[in-house]
């Protein structure tokens, strides 16, 4: 018989051999908790001990991390984002920390009235936890997500369905769709001048106009691809070992890829005043600038995560004279 605060200690112990202490500690309460250990049981440190059945998914659960390097979170298939639990596994990248203030710079601008009328896009969904946190955001917007993957979608509607989110979620090439919008008039020498006016309240920026199945984009929002192979020898094996490659990397040799994409859907899909939302690489910042304000979008501003880095950019759609 063992207390569950003993129990917690000697998991961390083994943890440490891939975690940092804290860390670890963090990552053993997770286990614990996702063998019905709760949080109140693990601090109350109760007198039990484990059953047959709860042993052997710990056990399976520290196999997969310790042997094969598994996230935690697809051992356990969960990943926190936003205040929801999404459902994740092998085929969805998982849901980070700094991509939640992706979505508080599309609230903060909503809640401002810096949005005109229009739908919301993610463009790359994975687990869906974007779409679904815009949708439980902004319950009158429509909603669209893409992903090339359908085991992806897969995951999304589930994830859609957890939380009663009202998306509509489609099968998509990116590539293939920016490829169908005409050339930028930034790509052939015109310039756009912007024209300010004042947005609707955000109750109403966010609807679609009455009778209108697909109105214009209020936002696009994005976490696409942006690590660079280059850069793999220094990323931890639970990511480059099992996250989807398609959703992490881009070619060394081109990569804008993805961002030339979306500036180019974004200038074909988002309303006058409409705004773009991309994460992105600190080593491409500047280049990524470069190229929205090359593509005719005005007041692109770079944005630091909470460790100080470049990590996102927006840019507004400009109004025509």
């Amino acid at each position: 018989m063992s207390t569950s605060r003993t129990l917690l200690h000697e998991i961390s112990h083994l943890l440490t051999a891939i975690y940092p202490s804290g860390e670890a500690s963090a990552v053993a309460r997770l286990l614990l908790e996702a063998i019905g250990w709760g949080t109140v049981a693990v601090f109350t440190g109760k007198d039990s001990d484990l059953g047959p059945d709860e042993r052997l998914r710990l056990q399976d659960f520290l196999r997969r991390m310790l042997d094969l390097r598994e996230p935690v979170q697809y051992v356990v298939g969960e990943a926190p984002f936003c205040g929801r639990s999404f459902a994740v596994r092998p085929g969805v990248l998982i849901p980070r920390p700094e991509t939640e203030e992706l979505l508080r710079l599309v609230e903060a601008d909503a809640r401002s009235g810096l949005l005109p009328q229009g739908g919301l896009l993610d463009v790359g969904t994975g687990s869906g936890c974007i779409a679904v946190t815009l949708a439980k955001l902004f319950p009158a917007a429509r909603v669209e997500a893409w992903d090339i993957s359908e085991e992806a979608l897969q995951v999304a509607r589930e994830n859609a369905r957890r939380h009663g989110a009202n998306v509509c979620f489609r099968r998509c090439d990116l590539l293939e769709e920016a490829g169908k919008a005409q050339a930028l008039p930034a790509e052939s020498g015109s310039t756009f001048p912007e024209k300010r006016q004042h947005f609707s309240p955000p109750a109403q920026a966010l609807s679609p106009a009455p009778g209108q199945k697909t109105a214009p984009l209020a936002a696009l929002v994005s976490n696409p691809p942006y690590v660079l192979p280059s850069e793999e020898a220094q990323m931890a094996p639970e990511v480059c070992r099992w996250e989807p490659r398609e959703a992490l990397f881009v070619p060394q040799e081109d990569p804008l890829l993805p961002y030339r994409a979306l500036a180019r859907l974004g200038r074909k899909r988002l309303a006058a005043g409409g705004k773009i939302y991309l994460e992105l690489n600190p080593l491409l910042a500047a280049q990524v600038e470069e190229l929205l304000r090359a593509a005719g979008f005005g007041e692109v501003r770079l944005v630091e995560d909470f460790d100080k880095k470049l990590r996102f950019i927006t840019g507004t759609n400009p109004f025509l004279c």
